[in-house]
């Protein structure tokens, strides 16, 4: 059946509606995001500084010989305790024993050479006082016996001193220690002066770190510090500054400070990794507002924080709050205005967030 003209005509303007409804955007549900915060506090404004180094022995010894030659004996094992006068190396001594036995040799004809020149010297002189001899052959003979005698004492104190050297082919300990590394090997041919082992004179450890130029006139010797060691325990030991370099360290650009820890256990040793807190008092401590690092940004306009607003339900809006910062502590940023105690600030995230979205609280 044909269709008038009036039907095609509302048939057109029906399909052009369901057209344009088709068209329109759906609505999408607002997307809420979760976000963890903190409540800002307040701190005390007494500065205080870490600074990471590694445990060391306080007082180290390095044992060498005096003399070169081949090890044949080491008793230099790391970690071994040893007492005062403990033999630690012994090196090849046969030429300086052959060297002896000449010595004694030679000292023994120099004696008998004095003792010849001397009776010699007892018989002319009683020769001499009779007006046997002249005094020319006298004075001959007692120039004899004091050349004599001039050898025999050269050669007793070159005796000594070879004896005295031989002692150099043995190292004993000067002191009760640790052995912390031994640097040759038996068979080894070393030098005198090379460093054959080292050694923690006592128990007491120390920690080293570089102080910063704007801190270093705030350290003391005798001031006290806390010494964390991350590998042993979440407990700090107390410690306290021994040595305050007073030129900077070529290497670091920082002053060198070395903290003794006080009362270590056994479990400490040289070589560990240690994170030292200074506290740097001040007499007109007050109150400040921190909040943590990542939780400052910054914009065209300067830095801010992002707060939420509580809205109930766990749920809650972004506020972007301009704010001004201070110094960076230990805890974070301190803040001198712009937030106040309890408010929350956002602490991760906070590139991705707007102001107005609303946001799900995660403790």
């Amino acid at each position: 059946m044909a269709l008038s003209i009036r039907q095609l005509f509302l048939t057109g303007i029906g399909l052009t509606l369901l057209v344009a409804c088709s068209d329109e955007p759906e609505q999408q549900a607002e997307i809420i995001r979760p976000v963890r915060f903190e409540l800002v506090n307040s701190f005390s404004s007494d500065r205080s500084l870490k600074l990471t180094g590694i445990t060391k022995a306080d007082e180290e010894t390095e044992l060498s010989f005096k003399v070169g030659g081949t090890v044949l004996r080491l008793n230099a094992v790391p970690g071994k305790r040893i007492k005062k006068g403990d033999l630690i190396a012994k090196l090849d001594s046969s030429d300086a024993e052959l060297k002896l036995d000449k010595q004694v040799l030679s000292l023994g004809k120099a004696k008998a050479q004095e003792e010849t020149a001397g009776s010699n010297l007892n018989r002319i002189r009683g020769l001499y006082e009779n007006n046997n001899v002249p005094l020319s052959e006298y004075e001959a003979a007692k120039e004899k016996f004091s050349n004599a005698t001039a050898s025999y004492e050269t050669e007793k104190r070159a005796l000594s001193l070879t004896q005295r050297e031989l002692g150099y082919y043995q190292l004993e300990s000067p002191t009760a220690g640790i052995v912390l590394s031994k640097n040759v090997s038996v068979n080894e041919n070393i030098q005198a002066g090379q460093v054959v082992t080292l050694i923690q004179n006592g128990d007491a450890l120390s920690v080293e770190v570089g102080m910063p130029e704007q801190y270093i006139a705030q350290v003391k010797t005798g001031q006290s510090a806390q010494i964390l060691l991350p590998s042993i325990t979440d407990t700090p030991f107390n410690g306290v500054v021994t040595e305050v370099a007073y030129t900077v360290s070529s290497e670091s650009s920082t002053y060198p400070v070395t903290v003794i820890i006080s009362s270590p256990t056994k479990a400490i040793r040289p070589g560990m990794p240690a994170n030292v807190k200074f506290n740097f008092q001040t007499d007109n401590a007050k109150s400040v507002l921190v909040v943590p690092v990542h939780s400052v940004a910054k914009d065209g306009s300067g830095n801010y924080v992002l707060l939420v607003v509580d809205s109930g339900d766990g749920l809650g809006k972004v506020k972007k709050v301009p704010v001004e910062i201070g110094r960076m502590t230990d805890k974070g940023f301190e803040i001198t205005s712009g937030i106040n105690i309890g408010d929350k600030v956002i602490t991760a995230g906070v590139s991705s967030l707007e102001e107005g979205m609303s946001v799900r609280l995660l403790k």
